[in-house]
Protein backbone atom coordinates (compact mmCIF):
# COMPACT_ATOMS: atom_id res chain seq x y z
CA UNK A 1 0.00 0.00 0.00
CA UNK A 2 1.23 3.49 -0.81
CA UNK A 3 2.36 5.00 2.53
CA UNK A 4 1.08 8.43 1.42
CA UNK A 5 -2.43 7.17 0.68
CA UNK A 6 -5.26 7.93 3.08
CA UNK A 7 -7.59 5.28 4.51
CA UNK A 8 -11.10 5.28 3.08
CA UNK A 9 -13.50 7.44 5.09
CA UNK A 10 -15.77 5.74 7.58
CA UNK A 11 -19.31 5.15 6.24
CA UNK A 12 -20.64 6.36 9.58
CA UNK A 13 -18.69 9.61 9.31
CA UNK A 14 -19.85 10.02 5.72
CA UNK A 15 -23.45 9.58 6.86
CA UNK A 16 -22.97 12.11 9.66
CA UNK A 17 -21.34 14.63 7.33
CA UNK A 18 -24.16 14.19 4.83
CA UNK A 19 -26.77 14.86 7.51
CA UNK A 20 -24.96 17.93 8.84
CA UNK A 21 -24.87 19.39 5.33
CA UNK A 22 -28.68 19.25 5.17
CA UNK A 23 -30.98 21.99 6.45
CA UNK A 24 -31.72 20.00 9.63
CA UNK A 25 -28.00 19.79 10.34
CA UNK A 26 -27.49 23.57 10.45
CA UNK A 27 -28.92 24.19 13.96
CA UNK A 28 -26.98 21.19 15.26
CA UNK A 29 -23.74 22.68 13.93
CA UNK A 30 -24.58 26.02 15.56
CA UNK A 31 -25.28 24.31 18.88
CA UNK A 32 -22.00 22.39 18.69
CA UNK A 33 -20.05 25.63 18.30
CA UNK A 34 -22.10 27.33 21.02
CA UNK A 35 -21.28 24.38 23.29
CA UNK A 36 -17.71 25.67 23.20
CA UNK A 37 -18.88 28.18 25.79
CA UNK A 38 -19.02 25.28 28.24
CA UNK A 39 -15.30 24.76 27.71
CA UNK A 40 -14.52 28.45 28.15
CA UNK A 41 -16.86 30.85 30.02
CA UNK A 42 -18.47 33.60 27.96
CA UNK A 43 -16.53 36.27 29.83
CA UNK A 44 -13.20 34.51 29.20
CA UNK A 45 -10.81 36.16 26.79
CA UNK A 46 -10.28 32.71 25.25
CA UNK A 47 -13.97 32.05 24.52
CA UNK A 48 -13.96 33.31 20.88
CA UNK A 49 -10.82 31.31 20.15
CA UNK A 50 -12.31 28.10 21.57
CA UNK A 51 -15.45 28.63 19.47
CA UNK A 52 -13.33 29.32 16.39
CA UNK A 53 -11.38 26.09 16.86
CA UNK A 54 -14.65 24.11 17.04
CA UNK A 55 -16.04 25.91 13.97
CA UNK A 56 -12.78 25.26 12.13
CA UNK A 57 -12.99 21.54 12.99
CA UNK A 58 -16.55 21.38 11.61
CA UNK A 59 -15.59 23.23 8.44
CA UNK A 60 -12.71 20.83 7.88
CA UNK A 61 -14.85 17.78 8.67
CA UNK A 62 -17.51 18.86 6.17
CA UNK A 63 -14.86 19.86 3.63
CA UNK A 64 -16.43 23.28 3.08
CA UNK A 65 -15.20 25.51 0.31
CA UNK A 66 -13.28 28.28 2.06
CA UNK A 67 -13.92 30.64 -0.82
CA UNK A 68 -17.69 30.29 -0.46
CA UNK A 69 -17.33 31.09 3.25
CA UNK A 70 -15.63 34.38 2.40
CA UNK A 71 -11.95 33.48 2.67
CA UNK A 72 -10.84 34.57 -0.78
CA UNK A 73 -9.15 37.56 -2.34
CA UNK A 74 -11.49 40.58 -2.20
CA UNK A 75 -12.96 41.62 -5.54
CA UNK A 76 -12.17 45.27 -4.77
CA UNK A 77 -8.67 46.67 -5.06
CA UNK A 78 -6.48 46.43 -1.93
CA UNK A 79 -6.63 50.20 -1.46
CA UNK A 80 -10.42 50.16 -1.52
CA UNK A 81 -11.16 47.24 0.81
CA UNK A 82 -8.43 48.23 3.27
CA UNK A 83 -9.82 51.77 3.34
CA UNK A 84 -13.39 50.51 3.77
CA UNK A 85 -12.44 48.17 6.61
CA UNK A 86 -10.38 50.81 8.40
CA UNK A 87 -13.00 53.55 8.06
CA UNK A 88 -15.85 51.27 9.20
CA UNK A 89 -13.85 50.11 12.24
CA UNK A 90 -12.85 53.63 13.31
CA UNK A 91 -16.22 55.20 12.53
CA UNK A 92 -18.23 52.64 14.44
CA UNK A 93 -15.88 52.79 17.41
CA UNK A 94 -16.56 56.54 17.50
CA UNK A 95 -20.33 55.93 17.25
CA UNK A 96 -20.24 53.22 19.93
CA UNK A 97 -18.13 55.07 22.50
CA UNK A 98 -19.14 58.62 21.59
CA UNK A 99 -22.88 58.16 21.18
CA UNK A 100 -24.33 54.73 22.00
CA UNK A 101 -22.58 54.02 25.30
CA UNK A 102 -23.23 57.48 26.85
CA UNK A 103 -26.88 57.47 25.73
CA UNK A 104 -27.50 53.93 26.98
CA UNK A 105 -25.69 54.60 30.25
CA UNK A 106 -27.91 57.63 30.76
CA UNK A 107 -31.09 55.71 30.02
CA UNK A 108 -30.11 52.79 32.25
CA UNK A 109 -28.59 54.98 34.98
CA UNK A 110 -25.23 53.24 34.98
CA UNK A 111 -21.62 54.36 34.73
CA UNK A 112 -18.72 52.79 32.89
CA UNK A 113 -15.87 51.94 35.24
CA UNK A 114 -12.45 53.23 34.09
CA UNK A 115 -10.13 50.58 32.66
CA UNK A 116 -7.10 51.80 34.67
CA UNK A 117 -4.51 50.62 32.15
CA UNK A 118 -3.20 54.00 31.04
CA UNK A 119 0.43 53.79 29.96
CA UNK A 120 0.55 50.02 30.56
CA UNK A 121 2.61 48.80 27.59
CA UNK A 122 2.42 45.12 28.58
CA UNK A 123 -1.38 45.27 28.68
CA UNK A 124 -1.60 47.27 25.45
CA UNK A 125 0.68 45.07 23.34
CA UNK A 126 -0.68 41.76 24.64
CA UNK A 127 -4.31 42.82 24.20
CA UNK A 128 -3.77 44.27 20.73
CA UNK A 129 -2.37 40.87 19.71
CA UNK A 130 -5.03 38.82 21.48
CA UNK A 131 -8.14 41.00 21.30
CA UNK A 132 -7.27 43.31 18.44
CA UNK A 133 -6.02 40.63 16.05
CA UNK A 134 -6.81 37.11 17.32
CA UNK A 135 -10.38 37.96 18.36
CA UNK A 136 -11.04 39.69 15.03
CA UNK A 137 -9.92 36.57 13.16
CA UNK A 138 -11.77 34.18 15.51
CA UNK A 139 -15.06 36.10 15.50
CA UNK A 140 -14.85 36.65 11.75
CA UNK A 141 -14.61 32.88 11.34
CA UNK A 142 -17.34 32.08 13.89
CA UNK A 143 -19.95 34.80 13.32
CA UNK A 144 -19.60 35.55 9.62
CA UNK A 145 -17.94 32.67 7.77
CA UNK A 146 -19.56 29.94 9.89
CA UNK A 147 -22.73 31.33 11.47
CA UNK A 148 -24.06 33.27 8.47
CA UNK A 149 -23.46 30.30 6.18
CA UNK A 150 -25.24 27.90 8.57
CA UNK A 151 -28.17 30.25 9.07
CA UNK A 152 -28.51 30.62 5.30
CA UNK A 153 -28.33 26.82 5.07
CA UNK A 154 -31.24 26.71 7.52
CA UNK A 155 -33.40 29.50 6.07
CA UNK A 156 -32.31 29.34 2.44
CA UNK A 157 -30.09 31.68 0.46
CA UNK A 158 -32.98 33.87 -0.62
CA UNK A 159 -33.56 37.55 0.20
CA UNK A 160 -35.79 36.54 3.12
CA UNK A 161 -33.40 33.82 4.30
CA UNK A 162 -30.43 36.16 4.10
CA UNK A 163 -32.32 38.86 6.02
CA UNK A 164 -33.17 36.37 8.77
CA UNK A 165 -29.55 35.17 8.89
CA UNK A 166 -28.37 38.79 9.12
CA UNK A 167 -30.67 39.66 12.01
CA UNK A 168 -30.10 36.47 14.02
CA UNK A 169 -26.32 36.57 13.54
CA UNK A 170 -26.26 40.22 14.71
CA UNK A 171 -28.28 39.36 17.81
CA UNK A 172 -26.09 36.36 18.65
CA UNK A 173 -22.99 38.51 18.23
CA UNK A 174 -24.46 40.98 20.72
CA UNK A 175 -25.38 38.23 23.18
CA UNK A 176 -21.71 37.27 23.18
CA UNK A 177 -21.24 40.46 25.25
CA UNK A 178 -23.84 39.47 27.85
CA UNK A 179 -21.23 39.57 30.62
CA UNK A 180 -20.94 43.33 29.95
CA UNK A 181 -24.61 43.90 30.78
CA UNK A 182 -27.42 45.33 28.68
CA UNK A 183 -25.27 48.13 27.28
CA UNK A 184 -22.67 45.66 26.08
CA UNK A 185 -25.35 43.51 24.42
CA UNK A 186 -27.04 46.43 22.63
CA UNK A 187 -23.76 47.87 21.42
CA UNK A 188 -22.67 44.37 20.41
CA UNK A 189 -25.80 43.88 18.31
CA UNK A 190 -25.13 47.12 16.42
CA UNK A 191 -21.47 46.18 15.91
CA UNK A 192 -22.46 42.74 14.66
CA UNK A 193 -24.96 44.29 12.26
CA UNK A 194 -22.36 46.71 10.89
CA UNK A 195 -19.81 43.93 10.33
CA UNK A 196 -22.44 41.67 8.75
CA UNK A 197 -23.50 44.52 6.47
CA UNK A 198 -19.87 45.05 5.47
CA UNK A 199 -19.60 41.30 4.75
CA UNK A 200 -22.48 41.46 2.27
CA UNK A 201 -21.35 44.82 0.89
CA UNK A 202 -17.98 43.19 0.17
CA UNK A 203 -19.73 40.44 -1.82
CA UNK A 204 -19.53 37.96 1.02
CA UNK A 205 -15.83 38.51 1.63
CA UNK A 206 -14.51 38.05 5.15
CA UNK A 207 -11.30 40.08 5.04
CA UNK A 208 -12.77 43.63 5.16
CA UNK A 209 -14.85 42.61 8.19
CA UNK A 210 -11.84 41.12 9.97
CA UNK A 211 -9.87 44.30 9.32
CA UNK A 212 -12.78 46.47 10.53
CA UNK A 213 -13.07 44.38 13.70
CA UNK A 214 -9.32 44.55 14.34
CA UNK A 215 -9.36 48.34 13.91
CA UNK A 216 -12.49 48.64 16.09
CA UNK A 217 -10.94 46.66 18.95
CA UNK A 218 -7.49 48.21 18.62
CA UNK A 219 -8.93 51.74 18.65
CA UNK A 220 -10.65 51.04 21.99
CA UNK A 221 -7.43 49.55 23.40
CA UNK A 222 -5.50 52.61 22.27
CA UNK A 223 -7.95 54.88 24.07
CA UNK A 224 -7.54 52.76 27.20
CA UNK A 225 -3.77 53.01 26.91
CA UNK A 226 -4.01 56.79 26.52
CA UNK A 227 -6.22 57.04 29.61
CA UNK A 228 -9.31 58.14 27.69
CA UNK A 229 -11.40 55.14 28.81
Amino acid sequence: MNPTSHPPPSPTLNLLAGFLRQRAGAPIQILIVAAGLLLSPLSSIWSPIVMAIIALALIQFLDDDWGSLGFRRPAASPARWITEGTVVGLLWQFVALGILVPVLNGLLHRETAPANHAGDWAYYISYVILVGIAHALAKGLVYRAFLLSRLEQLFGRTPTGTALAFVIASILFGLGNWYQGYVGVIVGVTVGAVFNLLFYWSRRNIWPTILAHAVYNSAALTLIFLGRL
